[in-house]
C-alpha cells in the first residue's frame, strides 16, 4: 500500500469529472471542473493504491477552491467554487491482452452565484458516476457509464437560473458509450474514437442525445 500527497498551483482547470455536459470520454481518474471565468487556488490531492497478480485497485481524494478575483470588475461575473471528490478504481488483466477496469467517481461541488437571489449564498451540486473499461493491448478501449449530476436540493426556478449562470453543470441523468483507438499504444499521445450520451436533462424537462467523433494529439 502506498500514500502520497501533492499540492499545486494552476491557473486553468482541465475537463469535468463526470459526465455531464457536453460529453467527454469517459472518466475513470478524478479531475477539475471547467469553469470560464474562475481560476484554480491551491488543490490538494492524495492517494493510495495497492497491486496484485494482474491487477491493482486505486482510491484518490482531492479538494480544491477558486482563487480570489483580481479585479474589482469581475465581483459580479466572478464564479467562485468549492469542490471535494472522491473516486476508486479497481483495474484486473483477464487474458495477455484485454484489462477491465472499474471506475466509480463522487464529486460535491459547492458555487456561489454571481448574484443573490435568495438566503443561500452557495449551491451544492452532487455529480456520481460509474464506468467500466475494456482495454485491448493498450490500443482499443471500450467504455460504459452511468451518471448522474444535479442540485443536492431543490431549486426554485429564479434560483436555478442564478445557479446556472455561476457556472453549475446542467441537471443529467443517462448513460453513454465511447470506443477509442490509440495507434500508438499510449492513450495521453493521439486517441480516435466516437462518444454517445443518452441523458435526461432535468432543467430542461427532456431528453438529449448527443453523439461526438473526437480527435486528440498531444504534441
Amino acid at each position: 500500500m502506498a500514500l502520497g500527497a501533492s499540492e499545486r498551483q494552476v491557473g486553468r482547470p482541465p475537463a469535468p469529472i463526470l459526465p455531464a455536459s457536453p460529453p467527454a470520454p469517459l472518466p475513470v481518474d478524478l479531475s477539475l471542473p471547467t469553469v470560464d471565468t474562475a481560476t484554480l487556488g491551491r488543490v490538494k490531492s492524495r492517494s493510495a493504491a495497492t497491486e496484485w497478480t494482474g491487477g491493482g485497485l486505486k482510491l484518490t481524494a482531492m479538494r480544491a477552491r477558486s482563487g480570489p478575483a483580481t479585479a474589482a470588475a469581475q465581483s459580479f461575473e466572478y464564479r467562485r467554487f468549492g469542490l471535494m471528490a472522491l473516486g476508486l478504481s479497481a483495474a484486473q488483466q483477464i487474458s495477455e491482452r484485454d484489462t477491465l477496469t472499474l471506475g466509480a467517481a463522487y464529486a460535491v461541488e459547492r458555487r456561489r452565484p454571481g448574484f443573490i437571489v435568495a438566503r443561500r449564498r452557495n449551491y451544492r451540486t452532487d455529480e456520481r458516476a460509474v464506468a467500466l473499461h475494456w482495454i485491448r493491448d493498450d490500443r482499443f478501449d471500450l467504455g460504459a457509464t452511468l451518471f448522474d449530476t444535479g442540485p443536492a436540493k431543490r431549486r426554485s426556478p429564479v434560483e436555478r437560473i442564478a445557479e446556472l449562470a455561476g457556472g453549475a453543470p446542467r441537471s443529467v441523468r443517462g448513460w453513454g458509450l465511447t470506443a477509442s483507438v490509440h495507434p500508438a499504444g499510449d492513450s495521453h499521445r493521439l486517441s480516435i474514437g466516437i462518444d454517445f450520451r443518452q441523458q435526461q436533462d432535468r432543467d430542461l424537462q427532456r431528453p438529449d442525445a448527443r453523439l461526438q467523433i473526437f480527435l486528440r494529439q498531444k504534441f
